[in-house]
């Protein structure tokens, strides 16, 4: 199983457990969806953990009022064996809310969602990627 997935794993369970942090394998891509996540307010921090020979991240959950949790779920989009590729149109209907001509209707989005996108320009959401006029590849979407 790639890191990206396990690290999936593991945050969607420590959130069904209220647990405050929780301890991820570390890659590239991992790092780019924390720092994302982070930046977004969807979870407090993380901490990249050298003294492991794991080289793992601790990640820091954000809760609203020490109760719920802000972030309710990660689900990943593209997998190994099935990449999911967006153009700048189909991006654009989709979250026009008209994602039924869309090749990304299956998604469900609501104002509620949120996409991070691979794109040529690195790893971003959606709304970046509108702004940059930019497609690419659905990595996960996550719901607050």
């Amino acid at each position: 199983m790639p890191a990206f997935f396990k690290a999936i794993a593991n945050i969607n369970a420590a959130i069904r457990r209220n647990q405050v942090s929780v301890r991820v394998p570390r890659s590239w891509l991992v790092k780019r969806v924390l720092a994302i996540l982070a930046m977004e307010g969807f979870i407090r921090s993380y901490t990249l953990l050298s003294d492991t020979a794991a080289n793992d991240i601790m990640v820091y959950l954000a809760y609203f009022e020490g109760v719920q949790p802000v972030l309710k779920q990660i689900i990943p989009i593209s997998k190994p064996g099935r990449k999911v590729y967006t153009s700048l149109k189909a991006l654009f209907l989709l979250r026009k809310r008209n994602a039924t001509n869309s090749k990304v209707s299956y998604l469900k989005y609501s104002k509620f969602t949120r996409i991070i996108i691979s794109t040529s320009k690195g790893v971003m959401t959606e709304d970046q990627a509108l702004a940059l006029r930019l497609g690419g590849e659905l990595i996960c979407k996550f719901a607050v």
